[in-house]
């Protein structure tokens, strides 16, 4: 996604030994193979906002990084806080996952244990903040903040979980 800078696009990135197999500069013409293209390969636009996105965040790298991993771990505690034990609020950096406990699990040690919690109670909270709040997450999965994101953000994120937690 950030390659496209939004905008849709696939990549293909590995280390050097493997992608110099699809590198043909060096062949001869009958020694070439060629890598097809798609719907938006080199397209204009999608190829100007990528190196767009991309050169900011190398600009920018020593704030937009520091920011949102901060914002990351703040949501991380501020959430584990509001639902007093009843979640395990896993991730790194900027990204979050809330794991509503159930079924004797009390820590998330892996994806079994993910699996074991209340994945109803997730979707329901998901759902209650994109319509009470205008929050919107994929019902189910992961947050994940952006340097879109303000502190106002998180703090009505904050307190539609609050209400939500309340609710309980």
């Amino acid at each position: 996604k950030i390659v496209g800078g939004g905008f849709p696009i696939g990549v293909i990135c590995g280390r050097k030994e493997i992608m110099e197999l699809s590198n043909t500069a060096n062949l001869d013409k009958t020694e070439r193979s060629y890598i097809g293209g798609g719907t938006f390969s080199a397209n204009p636009a999608t190829m100007s906002a990528g190196f767009a996105t991309l050169s900011t965040l190398k600009k920018s790298k020593n704030t937009i990084y520091p920011k949102i991993n901060n914002f990351g771990k703040t949501t991380r505690q501020r959430l584990t806080k509001i639902f007093d034990g009843r979640v395990k609020v896993t991730g790194k950096g900027s990204l979050f996952m809330t794991h509503f406990l159930k079924n004797g699990v009390s820590e998330i040690n892996d994806a079994a244990d993910a699996a074991r919690c209340d994945s109803a109670l997730l979707h329901k909270y998901h759902f209650e903040m994109m319509v009470k709040d205008g929050i919107f997450f994929l019902p189910g999965k992961l947050g994940a903040i952006s340097n879109a994101h303000s502190q106002k953000d998180l703090d009505s994120m904050f307190k539609a979980s609050e209400r939500f937690s309340e609710s309980l």
